[in-house]
């Protein structure tokens, strides 16, 4: 038999269960527009059917329903839309982080413009061209020195707000390495609170939306991989758990350090986060590049890592929990790598570290681009006549352009863009511009001949001020004048010795081209080698061949000027204003000048141009599957406000069955057994 007050239970807990799903409504339409917030729903439930099964059971026809209970509050989220958002996530921060290094790069070279270098070149060689027609005019000698003061000036700045901003970055990279670690110890954190909280058999929802919101902060500065544990106990079915994450490739892998183990930044079950440290070549130096990655235990409440006190003690520090010991193995996307690829890093991939980055890049191409153009500006002007110099009847061939001290090198012009400057010499006096009596510099590369192997890549350059007093002594004693023999240099390459090496020969021949004589130099290894004042550089060859061979023609007494050097005299400096068109090395690329700049133009136009379609792209995807995520996860008002009215229609039937089953109980306690009275 069931009892009486059955009704009553039933519709008691419709009322308490109604009544639970009207607040988690409220709960909804309350956080609608908190950020991270899921709505959260009440999963009904049916309650144990009367009676149980067993053998004093009551003889009734069949068990009979006893209410509704609410099982748990969960929230509505989808988890692998959450991965999908972090993955697009982190490739956003990588794009944006370098498309905004690449805007602030352009704004700084400015090009094309009025202002840029290519007009302060320009302007310079205009000038130059100016003096050739008006040799004695010493206001057109002034145009020139304030013209290249100019560009030296140019130089200056570029290099120097290149190097600004490239220190702010460091500053960028500091700050973003203390973000990470900072969300990496609130997750820990949560991750402990919510390992309290679920053994009880409780979802909290706060505290889950609370940790998402972290971590999909963290996906745009890293890519990160989860891996879910349970929290054991009285746990839900429902529940979430506790979240090891671990640093993730481009491809969703686990990121493993240089010795293969793989990078955990949250540990779950020991209860620890492991933190970035940025390890520098030099700290003391703003501009030092990154050199590799250290993770070490962060310090659960404050700042800093567990047993070391400061970043100086960290990158001499041998026990980190993980290490990066070369930056191209940190393959997670994001704005910390985007960042510290366009501050510069160490590559050591190859067999010799290099230096790397976009501003690492592009200084270093300003700084080649300054030292190789100067450097051969200063030879042509070394070779001819200065008023001064013609005055006192001697040359002391003066440099147009210095480096205010500093040493740059070919093989290292590192700084040369941020301190070239005007000579002072002729800084004191615009007379000392050397204008007159074009002089015997030779510059270009060799032509390849038949015998080239196509697999074979580059030419050998040439330059350098030629002296026909240094030809061979065999060839002074030609019956022949000098100024009508011609001079055939021939560079060959022989692969049949271990290393390989190089061979040249001098052919020289009359005005008929009749040969005179032949000097040989054989089986010499040294990438640069000088004949008669030029240098021959064979290092832009590469994969030579045996039997390779280039040529080079020119008179054997070199470029004689048409004129002897006299005040009005101006041929050199017309052949000043060509250097502009000067076949030259510059860091490997035998060009000119402005085909040199302008390729550095046009590479950093691409890769902003590919940098701010990436971000285009990658934003449109994230967006897309943020709404996915939203239609999921986000408080809808119509949707809430239709749940109201439904579960308030439900407690209001409730209480009606509660009015009935009291009208019943009346019923039967005062309206039974009274006939007969």
């Amino acid at each position: 038999m069931i009892s009486t007050f059955h009704g009553l239970e039933v519709a008691r807990k419709g009322m308490m269960t109604q009544q639970a799903a009207l607040h988690t409504t409220g709960h909804n339409i309350a956080n609608a527009n908190t950020p991270g917030y899921s709505r959260q729903r009440v999963n009904f439930a049916q309650t144990n059917p009367f009676p149980s099964p067993g053998l004093n059971r009551p003889q009734i026809p069949g068990q009979i329903g006893t209410g509704v209970k609410a099982s748990d509050i969960q929230r509505i989220r989808d988890s692998f839309v959450d991965m999908q958002f972090r993955s697009e996530s982190s490739k956003l921060g990588y794009w944006q982080a370098k498309a905004e290094q690449l805007s602030q790069m352009e704004d700084i070279m400015n090009e094309p413009s009025d202002v840029g270098l290519a007009k302060s070149l320009d302007q310079f060689w205009n000038a130059l061209q100016d003096l050739a027609t008006q040799p004695q005019n010493d206001g057109a000698r002034r145009v020139v020195r304030e013209r290249g003061i100019s560009l030296a000036n140019t130089f200056n700045y570029m290099s120097n707000s290149l190097k600004a901003i490239q220190k702010d970055y460091r500053n960028e990279i500091d700050v973003t390495q203390q973000r990470v670690n900072s969300l990496l110890r609130q997750v820990n954190q949560i991750n402990k609170q919510i390992g309290s909280i679920e053994p009880h058999g409780y979802l909290p929802n706060d505290l889950y939306d609370e940790r998402d919101r972290i971590i999909d902060e963290l996906s745009s500065i890293v890519n990160i991989k989860i891996d879910v544990r349970p929290s054991g106990g009285l746990a839900s079915t429902n529940a979430e758990g506790l979240y090891d994450i671990y640093l993730a490739d481009p491809k969703g892998d686990t990121l493993r350090d240089s010795a293969n183990k793989p990078i955990k930044l949250v540990d779950s079950l020991s209860g620890k986060a492991n933190g970035f440290h940025i390890q520098y070549e030099n700290r003391a130096e703003l501009d030092s590049p990154v050199s590799q990655i250290k993770f070490f235990e962060l310090k659960e409440n404050e700042e800093g890592f567990v047993g070391i006190k400061h970043s100086i003690e960290a990158d001499t520090a041998t026990n980190s929990i993980y290490n990066l010991i070369e930056f191209s193995a940190f393959s997670s996307n994001g704005k910390l790598k985007g960042n510290i690829e366009g501050y510069g890093y160490v590559d050591k991939s190859g067999l010799t570290p290099v230096t790397k980055g976009l501003y690492n890049q592009m200084l270093a191409d300003l700084d080649q681009m300054a030292f190789t153009f100067a450097s051969h500006f200063n030879q042509v002007h070394q070779s001819g006549w200065s008023l001064n110099e013609i005055r006192n009847g001697s040359k002391s061939g003066m440099d147009f352009f210095s480096f205010n001290g500093g040493v740059p090198t070919e093989a290292n012009p590192k700084g040369a863009a941020a301190i070239i400057k005007i000579s002072q010499s002729i800084l004191d006096d615009p007379q000392n511009i050397a204008a007159a009596a074009e002089g015997n510099v030779l510059a270009g590369g060799m032509i390849r001949t038949s015998s080239v192997n196509t697999a074979t890549v580059g030419n050998p350059s040439f330059t350098g001020i030629y002296d026909s007093t240094n030809l061979p002594d065999s060839f002074k004693s030609f019956s022949s004048d000098i100024a009508e023999m011609k001079i055939n240099m021939k560079f060959t390459f022989d692969s049949t010795t271990n290393t390989g090496s190089w061979a040249h020969q001098l052919t020289a021949y009359d005005k008929d081209g009749k040969e005179l004589g032949v000097a040989d130099w054989k089986g010499f290894t040294e990438k640069e080698v000088s004949v008669a004042g030029v240098k021959i550089n064979t290092s832009l060859v590469s994969k030579p061949n045996s039997g390779d061979e280039w040529t080079i023609t020119f008179p054997a007494q070199g470029v004689k000027s048409s004129d002897e050097a006299f005040i009005g005299n101006g041929s050199n400096a017309l052949k000043l204003s060509n250097v502009k068109d000067a076949i030259i090395n510059y860091g490997g690329t035998l060009t000119n000048v402005h085909s040199f700049y302008q390729g550095m133009i046009g590479r950093l136009g691409d890769n902003a141009g590919e940098a701010n379609k990436m971000t285009q792209t990658a934003g449109v995807l994230k967006d897309s599957v943020e709404q996915r995520r939203m239609s999921i996860s986000s408080v809808s008002l119509d949707e809430e406000m239709t749940n109201m009215i439904k579960f308030q229609h439900a407690y209001n039937a409730a209480a009606r069955n509660i009015t009935m089953v009291d009208e019943m109980l009346d019923k039967i306690i005062n309206g039974m057994g009274v006939v007969g009275r």
